[in-house]
């Protein structure tokens, strides 16, 4: 009997289960931008986008009304379908006054009342609310890939 045990258990393999959250658990998903560069002045992570264009967006995604849309329903119509297109619930429209981690051709970038407007993914203030990557490529798809985001920086001044 003691030999039929002993060959048992030399038999036996023992493994562990794995748990059922080990196995179904996702990857963390990577964070856009990793790096913020040092400035002094509040930093805009995003793309250099005409107000115009946001509006034309919304038109297009709007069903049309008898008495229109003026510039300000287009404004934020425009940027809610945006943040629901996208999961970025940080997405706004900023001013800068300059590109700062790279100098994009001058001719590429689109100046309004003496400002950059910059459709801002996140900022370094809140850098720890930034959108995930798959987040950026769709909004980079909505934007056809014209651009890539960058830091801009702020036209106002933070010092206190």
């Amino acid at each position: 009997m003691a030999d039929a045990l002993a060959e048992s258990f030399s038999q036996l393999s023992l493994t562990t289960p794995k748990s059922n959250a080990a196995v179904h658990a996702k990857a963390k998903p990577k964070r856009c931008p990793t790096y913020v560069p040092p400035h002094r002045r509040t930093l805009f992570f995003g793309y250099n986008v005409p107000t115009r264009w946001v509006w034309a967006y919304a038109r297009q995604n709007l069903k049309p009304r008898p008495q229109g849309y003026n510039e300000i329903e287009l404004l934020l119509y425009g940027m809610d379908i945006l943040k629901r297109e996208t999961g970025i619930q940080t997405l706004d429209l900023d001013e800068a006054r300059k590109p700062t981690d790279t100098q994009p051709p001058a001719h590429l970038i689109h100046w309004e009342n003496e400002a950059i407007p910059i459709l801002t993914i996140c900022s370094s203030e809140d850098f720890k609310y930034r959108p995930t990557r798959e987040q950026v490529d769709k909004l980079s798809g909505i934007l056809e890939n014209l651009q890539t985001p960058r830091w801009w920086t702020s036209v106002k001044s933070y010092d206190y």
